[in-house]
């Protein structure tokens, strides 16, 4: 038995690799923006005495379409950029897990076996 199907047989020759989709432009509506400040939570950051961290600042931005859904977004450049309600056209990417193994009997090169959708990924948003 060759040193391959033996990786096989073992469950060891499955290899993941990331796809993503070429850009889609979606016309969509912003349907809330939320800001919220900083604060302190309880937990012990790195390097702090008093048991507290800081939580970040979130700009976060809902854009709705239907074909898509919702994208929510927490960058302060994009909730800057928009009103409620505005009209915009996002760019965003579809993300895929592939995965590949060798299927009996060829041993000589892997083949795709399954593509699992895994999310979508925001590139912009323009009016």
């Amino acid at each position: 038995m060759g040193l391959k199907k033996l990786g096989w047989k073992l469950g060891l020759t499955k290899e993941t690799r990331k796809k993503e989709s070429d850009l889609i432009y979606e016309d969509a509506t912003v349907i809330s923006k939320k800001h919220t400040e900083g604060f302190l939570l309880p937990g012990k950051p790195m390097n702090s005495p008093w048991g507290l961290r800081l939580a970040s600042e979130e700009y976060e931005i809902k854009f709705w379409n239907i074909k898509s859904g919702t994208f929510t977004i927490n960058r302060k450049e994009v909730f800057e950029s928009f009103e409620g309600g505005e009209k915009v056209t996002v760019a965003y990417v579809k993300v895929f897990k592939e995965i590949y193994d060798y299927v009996p009997p060829n041993f000589d090169e892997k083949v795709l076996i399954e593509t699992v959708p895994v999310g979508n990924r925001f590139v912009y948003a323009k009016k």
